[in-house]
Formats: structure tokens, sequence, C-alpha cells
């Protein structure tokens, strides 16, 4: 797995959303609103593209990923 190192200034603007299969967003704002955390949950059908697309540093998915989804994390 390849490592990325980010600025403070890239983490601070980017820590508050969180790229998450719809099926799974009632689930992570009920987690969110319970721990009173500042965080905003984008929907997305495909996370490997949020994550690269949409710069984003965090997404949460229910499966498995495929090998042609992870290497456009690396790409």
């Amino acid at each position: 797995m390849a490592s990325t190192v980010l600025s403070a200034e890239t983490l601070d603007a980017q820590h508050s959303k969180v790229a998450v299969e719809p099926n799974l967003v009632p689930l992570m704002e009920a987690l969110i609103q319970a721990r009173k955390l500042d965080i905003d949950v984008q929907p997305s059908e495909d996370i490997a593209t949020s994550l690269t697309k949409d710069n984003l540093l965090l997404g949460i998915s229910s499966r498995k990923w495929q090998d042609d989804e992870v290497a456009k994390l690396l790409i």
C-alpha cells in the first residue's frame, strides 16, 4: 500500500468530509451525532473515485474492493 505525506493544512481542510456508501449513511450519521463530531457525510456510489477526484481522505465501504478500484488510489 502506498503511503501519502499530507500537510497539516490539507488535513484540516479535509478532515470533516467522509465518503460513505449510501446504504451506510444513516448509520454513519447516527454515530457522528451520538459522538457530537464535526464530520460531513458525502454519499458516494464509488468510494475509490470520491477519494481520488474529490480529494477526500477517508471513505467507508461495506464490501471488498476489486483490484481496479484499489489501482485508482495508487496511480
